[in-house]
């Protein structure tokens, strides 16, 4: 039954991908006519009256495709035994991607307001945001290729393998620190203070997928007594995983700290170290894991 689901679902996301693609490609062209306008500073009301309806549609379909492939992703990890680093990052690109579709209207209602003040800086953004959005699409493309090569292990493979799930959410959750240490350190970098202030919020977004994911292998174990969640194995590396993190997060705050004693000034630390705590954490959390699960696994 679950597996005919998988196909259903499957066989209605390759569909929803390509016309995802042509509204994605449509968005692009009246995002460029916006620009020109602004930039030309002829028929720049016009531009934004005429591509209203068209992404507001555009983007229903672009978001009712990121639910179905999502929905893919999900049972793709469920279904099969194997964990896998390239299934993770594509579970991790379609939350970013999905969070982003309300992130470009945002943006978009930035840009209709701030136009008459000069070329507003949100376009590079926008479709930086239109690149992940590409980038999903063909991750999805690649994702049913690999799924359509091995539809014959669904029969033999077909159970829930809640090891898989446990280590691809620790593949989650590398991707996540990693990318949210280098993004607070863009933002430092190419960002002025009050830039950074006004968008803070933003600098959690690569952790919600490792968030997600959590939640989603909690309502699997939900049914089991919490003594059967993890094998002694998997114990074991969660213990020794969590008092290394519990060191390294003593040893940062009490680092953040000195450094606010010294520092006269320390307004961008005051900001950022709380959610470069959090993806620290939680890159040290998830690579010690893994870490600690491929020498158990080389070793036997």
């Amino acid at each position: 039954m679950q597996s005919k689901k998988f196909t259903v679902i499957r066989n209605i996301t390759l569909p929803l991908s390509i016309i995802s693609l042509l509204c994605l490609a449509m968005s692009f062209v009246f995002f460029e006519l916006i620009r020109k306008a602004i930039i030309t500073g002829i028929g720049v009301e016009k531009s934004f009256t005429d591509a209203q309806y068209f992404v507001v549609a555009a983007y229903m379909v672009l978001f009712i495709f990121h639910l179905f492939a999502l929905a893919v992703i999900l049972m793709d990890l469920s279904f099969f035994k194997r964990d896998s680093f390239i299934k993770s990052f594509i579970f991790f690109v379609s939350i970013i991607s999905l969070l982003m579709l309300f992130g470009d209207y945002a943006l978009l209602s930035d840009i209709s307001k701030e136009y008459i003040f000069g070329f507003p800086d949100e376009f590079i953004v926008l479709y930086s945001s239109q690149g992940l959005h590409f980038l999903f699409i063909v991750l999805i493309f690649l994702l049913l290729g690999i799924i359509r090569k091995n539809k014959g292990l669904i029969t033999k493979e077909a159970v829930v393998k809640d090891e898989s799930i446990f280590i691809n959410a620790q593949y989650i959750g590398l991707i996540s620190g990693i990318s949210g240490i280098l993004f607070l350190i863009s933002c430092i970098i190419f960002l002025p203070l009050w830039a950074f202030q006004k968008g803070v919020g933003i600098v959690f977004l690569a952790v919600i997928p490792y968030i997600i994911i959590i939640i989603y292998w909690l309502v699997m174990k939900c049914r089991e007594r919490i003594r059967e969640w993890y094998d002694e194995k998997q114990f074991q590396d969660l213990t020794k995983s969590s008092l290394i993190t519990l060191g390294f997060s003593i040893l940062f705050t009490t680092t953040v700290f000195i450094i606010t004693r010294i520092l006269n000034d320390a307004k961008i630390i005051e900001l950022i170290w709380f959610p470069f705590y959090v993806y620290f954490s939680v890159l040290i959390f998830s690579s010690s894991i893994l870490a600690f699960s491929r020498s158990g696994s080389t070793g036997e």
